[in-house]
């Protein structure tokens, strides 16, 4: 069925059967589409990759939260299930912690006078089963099928030698990667900056930019996806940077973290809450 355009009628033009028809009912059905169903217009379209910038869930990507409860499971010895899902851990050491934040929130804090104090949330490695020469179940991030992440944070009490990181890296631990050494992509604070970098790196050279302060004491959103050759970072809903060069190329996982570098800091301790952590890919 096609939309008919109705010709203008003019007092006594005699309203046919075969005009009322076409006219009305046609268009009516044309525009609310068949069982109800909304079909759009011939020059209309969906935007897909929009879509998917912006976070929201397609029955095509593959898609994985975290929340308190995912961060609290026993390890993964006693549940390797949790590898289905791509399973997230939590990894403290040096007076960090992880706690509860209020209703769908963790909090990651270092003790700024502790160095190698560390909180972090990050993907399990995979599982090999007893007998098995290698894992079946592959959790890595693959960069050619565009990942993405979207994480809602609240920093507080930046200290200069705190070091941070929200993103895909090729390397669980607590130090912030640095391209010469992993490939990776994120955002990422690095000591004598209170400030977030847009960075990347392939393994033999990264590149970085200062996007933004600590974002102190306040709630932020911040997105970064990787496609089409390039990675974009948005804080609060702007593109505030667009790297095109040295992307990573190896297999990659999550993670969200702290780490304290030095121990000349104030008494407070630096925190990082996280809402929402969405993380996504395209499948298969």
């Amino acid at each position: 069925m096609a939309w008919t355009t109705p010709t203008q009628r003019t007092t006594g033009t005699l309203i046919t059967q075969s005009i009322y028809n076409t006219d009305l009912v046609d268009n009516i059905a044309y525009l609310k589409g068949q069982a109800g169903q909304v079909v759009l217009e011939d020059s209309l379209k969906i935007d897909i990759d929009g879509i998917y910038s912006h976070g929201f869930k397609t029955p095509s990507r593959r898609e994985v939260r975290f929340t308190w409860e995912m961060a609290n499971v026993v390890t993964a010895t006693t549940r390797p299930d949790v590898q289905l899902v791509g399973g997230v851990t939590a990894a403290t050491a040096g007076g960090g912690g992880i706690a509860v934040a209020g209703t769908g929130q963790i909090a990651l804090k270092v003790d700024n006078e502790t160095i190698g104090s560390q909180s972090r949330i990050e993907q399990q490695d995979e599982l090999t089963p007893a007998g098995w020469t290698t894992s079946a179940w592959d959790n890595d991030w693959t960069v050619s099928k565009r990942p993405y992440f979207r994480v809602e944070i609240a920093p507080e009490n930046p200290e200069i030698g705190t070091t941070a990181f929200v993103g895909f890296r090729q390397t669980l631990g607590a130090a912030v990667p640095v391209g010469t050494a992993e490939h990776f992509f994120g955002f990422r604070k690095v000591v004598a900056l209170n400030a977030w970098q847009s960075a990347c790196g392939n393994g033999a050279a990264e590149t970085d930019n200062t996007m933004a302060t600590w974002l102190t004491q306040a709630r932020h959103i911040i997105e970064a996806w990787m496609h089409d050759s390039k990675i974009e970072f948005w804080i609060d809903g702007t593109l505030r940077d667009t790297i095109t060069t040295t992307l990573p190329t190896a297999a990659l996982k999550l993670v969200v973290g702290l780490l304290d570098n030095t121990a000349v800091g104030p008494a407070t301790d630096s925190r990082l809450t996280i809402g929402e952590a969405i993380f996504q890919e395209d499948t298969p």
